[in-house]
């Protein structure tokens, strides 16, 4: 037996649902939850596999924005012996959006030769978003069996965007391509081709509109206005807050080629040389041009020009077309 339930609603929508099914002898139940939608969500889902030779399989796919709170419960309750049960939800989570999962695998008193698996992933797009997973485990009987679990929650690795970004991938085509990769083993498990074909045109659009959403709030960090429109604006970028630019020991005429040089790494800055020096990796690029000075960097960094006045950087942004 297959089993779908997929939620896309919209902004203000309460969707709370319990999904509960029973497993007899020797059937088999695949299961796959999807949750792009509503303000709050709460599902959930429980296989009981209650004779022996029963399995479920029991898959999920979830991605948050904006303010969303998605809360994911699961029970695998093993009765019945000789029964598997295998657990996979993944999600992302961007903005200040919220991802609970709490799930329980249990072993019942009288149920040999079980196979239990419970895994959930999440990967954070955002400094503000938040996932928790609370996996667990209670196996009565004395018979042996194999049980496991899995959590994690991060951010988008730094070094499998870096290895994107340094053979020509630019920075957002490289984001969406490991979070896309990310979903793939949910994705190639769903083997009913027209619901795995629109899974994958509904991420692909996610992603999208984070991006879109992302390009906009980094015009406004830059002082950009919106329909376009070049200004030089007052800024203070991260690595100087709080901090003298006089203070950080740049000989007289260098202080310009420093905020240029920390605004967009934050990286050893060799004045005589004119380079700056990535702190994670080691390539220099030109304080100048952005150019790549020394591999394993391979393509260009934005250069902005600036001008020190006091403690304040001045930031030359571009006109946009």
């Amino acid at each position: 037996m297959r089993y779908v339930g997929l939620q896309e609603y919209g902004d203000g929508v309460t969707h709370l649902a319990v999904q509960r099914a029973r497993i007899g002898r020797g059937a088999d139940l695949k299961s796959l939850g999807v949750a792009f939608g509503a303000s709050l969500a709460r599902v959930e889902v429980e296989a009981l596999l209650a004779e022996d030779g029963g399995s479920s399989e029991m898959l999920g796919v979830y991605f948050g924005d904006g303010e969303q709170h998605i809360d994911h419960r699961s029970i695998q309750d093993h009765v019945g012996s000789r029964t598997s049960s295998d657990l996979l939800y993944k999600g992302a989570m961007r903005d200040s959006s919220n991802a609970i999962y709490t799930g329980t695998v249990i072993i019942e008193h009288g149920a040999h030769q079980c196979d239990a698996y419970q895994t959930n992933r999440n990967i954070l797009l955002s400094d503000h978003a938040r996932a928790q997973s609370v996996p667990n485990l209670e196996i009565l009987t004395n018979d042996p069996t194999r049980c496991g679990h899995a959590a994690s929650v991060g951010p988008v690795s730094d070094d499998e965007l870096f290895y994107l970004m340094s053979r020509g991938i630019p920075e957002k085509e490289a984001e969406r391509l490991i979070v896309f990769g990310f979903f793939a083993e949910v994705l190639d498990r769903v083997d009913i081709a027209e619901i795995r074909e629109g899974l994958e045109q509904a991420i692909e659009q996610e992603i999208a509109r984070g991006s879109a959403t992302d390009d906009a709030r980094a015009d406004l960090r830059r002082g950009r206005r919106p329909r376009g429109g070049g200004a030089a604006v007052r800024a203070r970028p991260p690595a100087l807050r709080g901090r003298e630019p006089r203070r950080r020991g740049v000989p007289r005429g260098g202080r310009d080629l420093l905020a240029r040089a920390l605004l967009p790494g934050r990286g050893e800055v060799d004045v005589d040389d004119q380079t700056i020096e990535c702190p994670k990796h080691g390539s220099t690029f030109d304080l100048n041009t952005g150019a790549p000075r020394t591999l394993p960097a391979t393509q260009p960094v934005e250069v902005f020009a600036t001008k020190v006045e006091d403690d304040d950087v001045l930031i030359e942004v571009p006109e946009e077309s």
